[in-house]
């Protein structure tokens, strides 16, 4: 795009300035920046207004996940997350009941310290981090020592409550609404479509652009046979938990233009940005990974200039790609970075994006296939469903037999019940109320939640036995 989608300037490179927009907000783990997308002013605007309160929605699980923080929030506390400690009993046996406790650093601590006597009085737990148990054992000790006990009781500190922890997940729906939509719109731009096409969600009028409020958003509920299968164990498949935004169009009169959005495989949401759309037909995605990996930085040696265009060639950068890089960054007619300065940001961020990206068409394809087979083998009534199975499966194949070619396009768009091809937004829409009645909606939005935070207990459990060995 030539323009800020927001504000519908053109850009300049001096009174408009671009910068690298993250679509997915970087503080969950977004890795896609476009830079033609947003002006520098308005990207400043909506960080303040819709990513700071999405982002804090999300907070607890992208501090547990590990995930790599923005360097503008970069300090302790965006490293804590307050928790409820709700097991009754601790790993000592000891009944604490429920216990308010911070999460830092993969271990949970009481927010304030306490200490428990064993039965016997042979022993006495101090629960608190490594940092105030140094003086609060001060305090057990001098307890001790009044109580003239016939033998010292062994003094143990337990900075890391083992057991069920409720973590605070506070849904502000408007706050969510408007940065789901913020990156739908973003995507959007990405693929070049103009702002004008955005109606339902991008307001334009005499006075200044915003994102609208009354955004429409539907949730994912798996609908057709295979998407029900893929969904029941997804924390068991590869590359869990991922971010993935598909655009796509519904070919309905009138065509409708839709942006499917799922955060950490667990938010899933469709949002409509356009209900009477005249462009073309387009189906993009992105999907990537979203743990965090040791940080790189790019420092060329000797062996990067014989090897230059293998590096450049690796990694997708293009001689035109380095100069747009170089000359966009003019300020004042002069250029405050050398060529080769420019160059080697470009590969820096590059690799980032190359380390959280994943083969999206194979990785759907292993869940299609994965799903069939247990399908297969599961369902006793596999007969009276083997027509509908095949013709959602056909959907995602063209070919026959040798010459069968997958094809991603149908995925999270496009399934079929009996002998009916069904769109996902419309049909979604039409059983809103049954989904909502039956509960179902609720029951699965708890169990996709229940998934991750299970996912995160383990990965939890495998981090802190990699610190002990």
């Amino acid at each position: 795009m030539e323009i800020c989608y927001l504000c519908g300037n053109k850009f300049n490179d001096a009174t408009v300035k671009t910068h690298g927009e993250h679509i997915i907000q970087q503080a969950i783990g977004g890795s896609l920046i476009e830079h033609d997308i947003l002006c520098f002013a308005c990207g400043d605007t909506l960080g303040a207004e819709i990513d700071i309160p999405f982002n804090k929605i999300f907070n607890s699980l992208a501090t547990r996940l590990n995930i790599k923080k923005d360097r503008k929030s970069n300090n302790s506390s965006t490293n804590e997350v307050n928790g409820k400690f709700i097991s009754g009993k601790c790993q000592f046996g000891n009944e604490i009941g429920n216990v308010d406790v911070i999460w830092k650093d993969f271990k949970v601590a009481p927010v304030k310290p306490f200490h428990k006597y064993t039965r016997d009085n042979s022993g006495v737990i101090i629960y608190a981090n490594k940092k105030v148990s140094k003086n609060y054992i001060k305090k057990v000790e001098i307890e001790i020592k009044n109580k003239s006990l016939e033998n010292k009781p062994k003094i143990t500190i337990c900075d890391d409550l083992v057991g069920l922890v409720k973590y605070p997940f506070e849904m502000n729906n408007r706050a969510f609404k408007r940065g789901m939509a913020k990156i739908a719109i973003g995507f959007a731009s990405k693929h070049g479509i103009a702002r004008h096409d955005l109606p339902l969600v991008l307001h334009i009028g005499n006075e200044a652009a915003a994102i609208k409020d009354n955004i429409p958003i539907i949730q994912f509920y798996p609908l057709g046979i295979i998407d029900k299968k893929i969904e029941e164990a997804r924390d068991c498949t590869a590359y869990f938990p991922s971010h993935t935004i598909i655009i796509f169009t519904v070919n309905s009169m009138p065509k409708i233009l839709v942006c499917y959005i799922e955060l950490f495989s667990t938010f899933q949401w469709y949002v409509v940005l356009n209900d009477n759309f005249h462009g073309d037909a387009v189906y993009e995605y992105h999907s990537q990974r979203i743990l965090k990996e040791d940080g790189y930085k790019f420092a060329p040696g000797r062996r990067y200039y014989k090897e230059r265009n293998i590096v450049l060639g690796d990694l997708g950068i293009s001689e035109e790609m380095i100069a747009n890089a170089f000359n966009k960054q003019n300020i004042e007619g002069k250029n405050n970075k050398a060529r080769a300065e420019v160059e080697y940001e470009l590969i820096q961020e590059e690799y980032i994006k190359q380390k959280y990206k994943l083969d999206f068409e194979k990785h759907i394809s292993d869940l299609i296939t994965h799903a069939i087979r247990n399908i297969m083998r599961s369902n006793d009534k596999i007969y009276d469903e083997f027509f509908e199975l095949k013709r959602n499966l056909d959907l995602f194949y063209i070919g026959h037999e040798d010459d069968e070619i997958f094809d991603i396009r149908n995925y999270r768009s496009y399934f079929i019940k009996g002998d009916q091809l069904n769109n996902y937004p419309t049909s979604l829409v039409a059983n809103y109320s049954n989904l909502e009645k039956n509960g179902e909606l609720k029951a699965y939005g708890f169990k996709k939640m229940d998934m991750l935070e299970k996912f995160i207990q383990i990965e939890h459990i495998k981090k802190k036995i990699s610190q002990k060995s």
